[in-house]
């Protein structure tokens, strides 16, 4: 019962980014078998996730008791983009590439959206850290921040676990991922109380 009502409290929406259609499905499906009560946004690259995000930001804000990224739970394929390689992003810092990207998006910025296009699922999870880190310092220690839980994802785990563990994931899981029953329900829950500290 306090689990349930904890879940219910925690886990509102969830928010799975991946660029392949089937697993996209699956990923709802099962999520929605595992934790019946919450909303399942879909997006099939890091350009998509952003706009979902300021969406959820704005119909659920921090001043209304949202979460930090507008999902209580994202999880983020580390290959969005099966032309891409993870090396070109690797070789050198994201973030003023990101925040340039960020700040210089407008409707018809073509080069902008590649970029977006581009970016790697790591390299979206360590903007959306910097990012938490960033508003956290700017709201000061009196507010609590409602942070997100970080699932990074890939089917070549052995190649791209330590690369999405360094990019801030709170958990890494490989494909097909752990099989969605109450026992992950309940740790997914935890480590999200723990990550805010409830």
């Amino acid at each position: 019962q306090d689990h349930s009502l904890a879940t219910a409290a925690h886990i509102r929406n969830i928010l799975v980014v991946d660029c392949h259609e089937i697993f996209l499905a699956l990923f709802k499906k099962s999520l929605k078998h595992m934790v019946p009560h919450a909303s399942v946004a879909t997006a099939r690259s890091s350009e998509e996730a952003m706009t979902r995000i300021e969406a959820a930001r704005k119909a659920f804000p921090l001043s209304d008791g949202g979460c930090m990224h507008g999902f209580d739970i994202i999880i983020i394929e580390e290959r969005l983009r099966s032309s891409f390689s993870g090396q070109q992003m690797a070789r050198g810092p994201h973030t003023s590439l990101i925040q340039h990207s960020i700040s210089t998006q407008t409707a018809g910025d073509d080069l902008v959206q590649r970029r977006w296009d581009k970016m790697s699922g790591s390299a979206l999870i360590r903007y959306l850290v910097e990012s938490e880190h960033e508003l956290s310092k700017s709201e000061g220690s009196g507010r609590t921040i409602r942070g997100s839980l970080l699932v990074g994802v890939s089917a070549r785990l052995s190649q791209d676990q330590e690369k999405l563990e360094k990019s801030g994931a709170d958990c890494v899981w490989g494909k097909p991922p752990p099989k969605m029953n109450t026992k992950l329900r309940n740790e997914l829950l935890q480590l999200l109380m723990k990550k805010r500290n409830t």
